[in-house]
């Protein structure tokens, strides 16, 4: 990514958990550089809704 251009999409120091009892995530920075096409994709934890 040049210098000048603006990322698609940028998250810094994200933090998630289940409330109190457990921090899954901590410090996740995420840049998705501008481009024709972008795609993220991971599975569905068991259980859980489709999206």
């Amino acid at each position: 990514m040049s210098e000048n251009q603006q990322p698609l999409l940028e998250l810094r120091d994200i933090e998630a958990g289940y409330g109190r009892a457990a921090l899954v995530l901590r410090g996740l920075s995420v840049t998705v550089p501008a481009a024709p096409s972008s795609a993220w994709s991971a599975p569905t934890a068991p259980g859980s809704p489709p999206c």
